[in-house]
């Protein structure tokens, strides 16, 4: 009995390529036909960047105020006083640690000029 492989096309599906393999069985007169998918999970480096992005956290470094946005409002050094002060009549950042806090991510939230950074 001899045996042929045969890949039909390629298809995307959720980040998993699959191809459908055809296996052609011949005895004699008698041929039969044999279609199993398969899947191949290696990907292009430029897929595996976007999965690596997409699975880790951001690492957030740096807190900033723009101060040609910044209308001095004040709320952001109301809201957390242990990142932000007003100097003049602009916010100005004055501590960069605990980036994950709750009470920074609420003054970020409610800057009506939308000047805090956080990358």
């Amino acid at each position: 009995m001899e045996l042929k492989k045969v890949a039909l096309p390629l298809f995307l599906f959720s980040g998993t390529i699959v191809a459908f393999v055809v296996s052609l069985a011949s005895q004699n007169s008698d041929s039969s036909l044999n279609i199993s998918p398969t899947t191949n999970t290696s990907k292009s480096s430029s897929q595996q960047k976007v999965d690596q992005a997409a699975s880790t956290p951001a690492q957030l470094q740096k807190l900033s105020v723009l101060p040609l946005r910044c209308i001095g409002c004040g709320k952001c050094a109301r809201i957390d006083a242990n990142h932000f002060e007003m100097s003049g009549s602009k916010a100005i950042v004055i501590s960069s640690t605990n980036l994950d806090s709750s009470k920074l991510t609420m003054a970020i939230r409610n800057c009506p000029a939308q000047a805090i950074v956080l990358e």
